[in-house]
């Protein structure tokens, strides 16, 4: 608790080029607090949306570009966050569905095919004592 954690949000893309991507993503705000955001914009340089909410748990990035297009596999954006609270498992979402759909676009056409939620596990340290045995 209290260490910072950081997830990368990756796009797949293959063969297949990728214009606009948008992750809009949804956590318990009792486990986790957003600290820092930090997008890939050396491939995807035009930032059209970066915002949180650390009181609703939502987070919304969203980049493109008009050249260069990536593809292959490449982060879209880096996230920070701080652990709040011990938890077995704190689920971080791709929200899908208007108004915050979660996309990949090429030409102004979705190319999503799937997203993969994640899960951070959080735990609290315990304090060790090891006994000091002489003969």
């Amino acid at each position: 608790m209290g260490d910072t954690i950081t997830v990368s949000i990756l796009v797949k893309a293959g063969n297949q080029l990728g214009g606009a991507v948008q992750a809009n993503l949804n956590f318990d705000p009792t486990k986790l607090r957003v600290k820092q955001v930090i997008g890939n914009t050396t491939l995807l340089p035009m930032v059209f949306q970066n915002q949180y909410n650390n009181s609703v748990g939502s987070l919304d990035y969203a980049a493109g570009t008009v050249a260069n297009f990536p593809s292959g596999t490449f982060t879209l954006v880096q996230i920070q966050f701080e652990a709040l609270a011990a938890t077995p498992g704190t689920a971080i979402t791709f929200h899908l569905g208007a108004p915050r759909n979660t996309d990949v676009s090429y030409g102004g056409v979705s190319v999503l095919t799937g997203s993969v939620n994640g899960s951070v596990i959080i735990s609290q340290l315990q304090k060790l004592f090891l006994p000091l045995i002489s003969k």
